[in-house]
């Protein structure tokens, strides 16, 4: 289960402190299928950030880097 979240982390809304209690099931379950369980869980609870939505998650270093390259465009050539 803590590899099923370490891999979703970016996936997951930030600002939340969340605690996921496995039950006895979980012993037969492989991870497939504990992977699932997390995703439908975070889903159900509105944390989990979909891929498709109008705003997506990027990394706080290629946001700064977007957000810099906006702000200061490449010099061309400006023999217009």
């Amino acid at each position: 289960m803590r590899e099923a979240i370490r891999l979703r982390m970016n996936e997951i809304a930030p600002g939340y402190d969340i605690v996921f209690i496995a039950r006895f099931p979980i012993r037969d379950a492989d991870f497939r299928e504990i992977d699932a369980a997390c995703a439908r869980l975070l889903r159900r609870a509105s944390l989990l950030i979909e891929e498709d939505a109008s705003v997506q998650a990027q990394p706080v270093a290629q946001a700064v880097v977007d957000h810099t390259e906006a702000a200061n465009p490449p010099q061309g050539d400006e023999s217009d």
